[in-house]
């Protein structure tokens, strides 16, 4: 092995630890954006997922006629269309949402548990 003179050993050693700068720096970054962009993603799917079902539950509740506040046969005057009967599909609504969002907390939970 022939002997290298200083500056090849500084060349060569500048080398080596950007080499290693790199493997242990850029390459697991550029894994973890992938898991970062997957996340991401999944979160407005859920978010979306969620969102449109409290949606759902409120508009199936509003078609319904025990929670319709206007009645057909009669005239309605302002007292008698502002009824709490109307308030309960929004009420539904907000306790399906309460009931998502609590489902989701303990998937995170038992997700968080199994990685410890």
């Amino acid at each position: 092995m022939a002997n290298k003179s200083p500056i090849e050993e500084v060349q060569e050693l500048q080398k080596m630890v950007v080499d290693y700068a790199k493997q242990e720096t850029l390459d697991p970054l550029k894994s973890l954006g992938r898991y970062v962009g997957l996340g991401v993603c999944g979160s407005i799917m859920i978010f979306l997922g969620v969102s449109f079902m409290g949606f759902g539950v409120l508009r199936f509740l509003q078609t319904l006629d025990p929670f319709d506040s206007v009645s057909d046969s009669t005239t309605v005057t302002t007292e008698q269309s502002a009824t709490w009967g109307s308030t309960i599909p929004y009420l539904a609504a907000i306790v399906t949402l309460g009931l998502a969002l609590f489902v989701i907390y303990r998937a995170l939970i038992r997700a968080k548990e199994s990685v410890k």
